[in-house]
């Protein structure tokens, strides 16, 4: 299994609770420790994740169990979380359609909850009370106050989104990393300029550092500028990106863009006189403008996230992990062609 040390130990720890080898309280912290040959800190570290999740409550006389509740009654009824979608009907959406068609097809019932007031996520008794056998969050709409309150409870959900590693959930989602890696690649291959920068809408805090730090590193790999140490790339709010790339020296000639809308870069930089290319996957890129690939098969998506789902309900989901579904773009040059400029990256 991947993940740093606590995280592992986190996981064992976590399965051996739910199969009953621990009752009433943990081993001693110095005792785990040297079970699992680690320092006291990580196993501390480990022992806090599990106090997050709701698992345990540590206490000055040793870390407790949490009584587990007894079986939920099944309905064959699974929750489908969103919110307002910004360029679709619910019913048009690939995401949500293939979720209604896999849940289906296995005799289950999808029902959707578009949730217009945020205010429903602390409403436990929504959460704890909701008649249903499962939940599917998607499109960012998982909040780490959740992760609690459904771990006591003892109520399987799986979110189709990126979700911070440290949250200890299932999550499916894009390997976006090789996406972008080998975007980059093929761009160099094909005209040799490193001016690439990369831009996403990400919604939270939290995806925007994950952003930042990925991108980081395949800039880093491939020599690129450090176009990521602006304020607002990983932001909804595009015009600011071009703003704050058009005050630099040399300001990016490549965008991956992951907006809808990257057409507004294009024509922010034609109004200072400089020429963009954009990278984009999305289905309304202009071919003959833009580099396109394949955009992401979110029927995929969804199939992957039942079939997960579908595992945890049957008690078969193993330790909560990232699930990833693999990506291997083929760019598609229209008639620009942006030429070899000089590496500013270093």
């Amino acid at each position: 299994m991947s993940g740093s040390k606590h995280q592992k130990i986190s996981a064992e720890l976590r399965e051996r609770i739910m199969l009953g080898r621990y009752t009433r309280r943990l081993p001693a912290v110095r005792v785990l420790a040297a079970e699992f040959d680690t320092s006291l800190s990580t196993m501390t570290k480990s022992i806090r994740t599990l106090s997050e999740a709701g698992l345990i409550t540590p206490t000055s006389s040793g870390t407790l169990i949490n009584e587990l509740l007894p079986p939920r009654p099944k309905t064959g009824v699974i929750n489908i979380v969103y919110e307002p979608l910004r360029d679709t009907a619910q019913d048009s959406d690939i995401l949500l359609n293939a979720l209604r068609l896999n849940i289906q097809a296995d005799g289950f019932t999808p029902v959707f909850n578009e949730i217009i007031d945020k205010e429903l996520y602390s409403n436990l008794d929504y959460w704890l009370k909701s008649q249903v056998d499962g939940h599917i969050f998607v499109y960012s709409t998982f909040y780490n106050f959740l992760l609690r309150q459904l771990t006591l409870q003892d109520i399987p959900f799986v979110v189709a989104n990126w979700m911070p590693l440290n949250y200890g959930v299932h999550w499916v989602d894009f390997n976006n990393e090789q996406l972008w890696y080998l975007l980059v690649e093929q761009i160099i291959g094909h005209c040799g300029n490193h001016r690439i920068a990369f831009c996403f809408p990400a919604r939270v805090p939290s995806g925007r550092r994950w952003l930042k730090e990925r991108w980081q590193a395949i800039a880093e790999h491939f020599e690129l500028p450090p176009y990521f140490n602006g304020k607002y790339c990983f932001t909804p709010q595009l015009q600011k990106t071009a703003e704050e790339w058009l005050a630099l020296p040399d300001p990016p000639e490549i965008v991956i863009c992951g907006h809808h809308d990257g057409q507004l870069l294009k024509t922010a930089f034609a109004k200072q006189g400089r020429k963009l290319q954009i990278v984009s996957g999305n289905k309304n890129a202009n071919p003959d403008e833009d580099w396109t690939y394949e955009q992401q098969d979110y029927s995929l998506l969804g199939e992957k996230t039942w079939q997960v789902l579908k595992a945890v309900l049957a008690g078969k989901g193993g330790n909560p992990r990232k699930h990833s579904l693999e990506q291997k773009p083929k760019l598609q040059f229209g008639q620009t062609v942006i030429k070899t400029t000089q590496n500013t990256g270093n």
